[in-house]
Parts: C-alpha cells; structure tokens; sequence
C-alpha cells in the first residue's frame, strides 16, 4: 500500500497566499435546526450555510505581508481560498477579530484572525 502525503492547508487572502500561518481553524456550518411538533422530533430546516476561518499566523517585526489591520478597521469583505480536503474552497469573507500576543523570553509575536462568511464555493 502506497502511503499518503500530507501538509499544512494552504490559505489565500484576495489570491495572496498567507505563508506567515502557523494554524488554521476551518468550519463550515449547515445552519439547519431540528423541528419539533406535538409528537416530537418532526424533521431539519433547511438552514442557510456559513464557514468561519480562524488563522494563527507569526507577525514579522516589519509587519504582516496581508494588511489585517487595514481590513478590520475599514470593514472589507475579501476573498479567502483554502485547499482542504483535496478541493479548493472560496469564499467572500469579513474579518471579525485580530488578537495580537507577543513573547519576550523567546521574541515571538503572533496573531489570531478569525474570518466569517458564507458557505464556500468548492472547485477542483
């Protein structure tokens, strides 16, 4: 038996692809919800589908090559593709929380983005 191959996901921002990654967080939501009636468990809503990314990504001293800040505090929706799963997934995305922490025994800095959107397109 031959054996697989495996790596990290590859993540894009607006086609950039963020190499800084160090984690990726990704969840894809079906927005259905049981129906209960008079007898019980009736069936599932047909809900409306979202996705939520979350990126753990090391910050150079220089500054992130992706502009989070710039995102955030100007509200752009942007485009997010990651391979998963051997498909690539797009979707139109707000980024919705940056978390900065920093280390000064080790001089590591990091940041958490979390993204929201709705159900991604796969391709591939």
């Amino acid at each position: 038996m031959a054996q697989s191959k495996f790596r990290a996901f590859p993540v894009y921002l607006a086609k950039k692809k963020l190499a800084t990654m160090s984690g990726v967080t990704f969840d894809i939501e079906s927005g259905d919800e049981l129906q209960f009636g008079a007898e019980g468990v009736l069936g599932h809503s047909d809900g409306i589908s979202t996705c939520t990314l979350e990126a753990d990504c090391v910050i150079p001293v220089a500054g992130s090559p992706v502009d989070f800040l710039g995102t955030i505090l100007n509200k752009r929706d942007v485009s997010i593709t990651i391979f998963a799963d051997g498909k690539f997934q797009e979707f139109v995305g707000r980024l919705k929380s940056v978390n900065y922490t920093s280390n000064s025994r080790n001089g590591e800095s990091r940041g958490k983005f979390r993204f929201d959107g709705a159900a991604p397109v796969i391709s591939g």
